[in-house]
């Protein structure tokens, strides 16, 4: 695989200017930035995801967690959620906890030794006093959406199922 180091001599520029051209800094003149491109493209060049996150801390990736992938709900909230993420240059590892907490303790653990960035929950994946313990041991930051775990400091996104019956149930009516 060629490195940077690699794109640098071929395009006969500093290490510096090849990982600006890279990284899309705008100081770099429009020449050197064209021979540095023709340089990646020659050599097939792909930055290191891996080095990248060793030197960011950030693996930009959010892990997202739900009960039941079969179930109908879950599919349109989890493309909401990839758009959201793609948008703003992060990916996502989903995964399925079976609907058991098991599993979900299990899965919860994988997710966090890919060392994401974010949780999302999507429903109940795992029991509250597993998930305080996981957060007082510095997990990253963690969304529960449509469960409250009873930990008062986790944010919750919930839909509000009574108000919602009642606009369907006044829609009918009307």
């Amino acid at each position: 695989m060629p490195t940077l180091k690699d794109v640098a001599k071929r395009a006969g520029v500093s290490l510096g200017t090849a990982s600006a051209v890279v990284n899309n800094k705008p100081w770099v003149r429009e020449s050197v930035r064209q021979r540095v491109l023709k340089a990646i493209e020659e050599l097939n060049y792909r930055p290191s995801q891996l080095g990248r996150n060793l030197r960011t801390r950030q693996t930009r990736t959010i892990g997202v967690i739900v009960p039941d992938i079969t179930n109908p709900f879950f599919p349109q909230v989890i493309r909401s959620v990839q758009a959201v993420a793609r948008q703003a240059g992060y990916v996502i590892v989903l995964m399925d906890s079976n609907e058991s907490y098991e599993i979900g303790r299990k899965v919860f653990e994988a997710v966090l030794s890919n060392e994401v960035d974010g949780i999302i929950l999507i429903g109940d994946i795992l029991p509250g006093e597993d998930l305080r313990k996981h957060l007082e041991a510095g997990a990253p930051p963690v969304v529960a959406v449509e469960n409250d775990f009873g930990i008062p400091e986790l944010p919750l996104v919930q839909v509000d199922a009574v108000h919602g019956g009642y606009l369907a149930t006044r829609h009918l009516i009307d």
